[in-house]
């Protein structure tokens, strides 16, 4: 599968980005120190996957944060189980989600964050 570079401004929440992107798309994220600001190069086996999460990667707008307080069956509700609810929610809503335990963070732009 062909490798793809994208623009993206994914600081300062790469590593969150990164391991989302990971699970929900099965690729991996990398920054370069030598390539233009916010170069991102997305490899993966699955030239399908990669192309979805180039575009995801591409519309991603980290500027606003909303923090939902959960306890264990909210966070079961967000998250899923094994992830896959927080996946498919990534997927449809372009929100990126981190699990802190007894909180829920929603990042991406304020219509998506508020809709959430």
């Amino acid at each position: 599968s062909a490798d793809i570079e994208v623009r993206a401004n994914v600081w300062p929440h790469f590593e969150r980005v990164k391991a989302q992107f990971k699970t929900a798309y099965g690729v991996k994220l990398e920054v370069h120190k030598f390539k233009p600001p916010n170069t991102v190069t997305i490899t993966g086996k699955k030239q399908e996957n990669i192309n979805t999460a180039a575009l995801s990667l591409m519309n991603l707008d980290l500027s606003t944060t909303k923090r939902i307080a959960v306890d264990v069956l909210g966070r079961a509700a967000i998250l899923g189980t094994s992830g896959a609810r927080g996946r498919e929610l990534q997927r449809r809503h372009g929100v990126v989600l981190t699990d802190n335990g007894d909180s829920v963070d929603v990042l991406g732009n304020e219509e998506q964050v508020d809709s959430f």
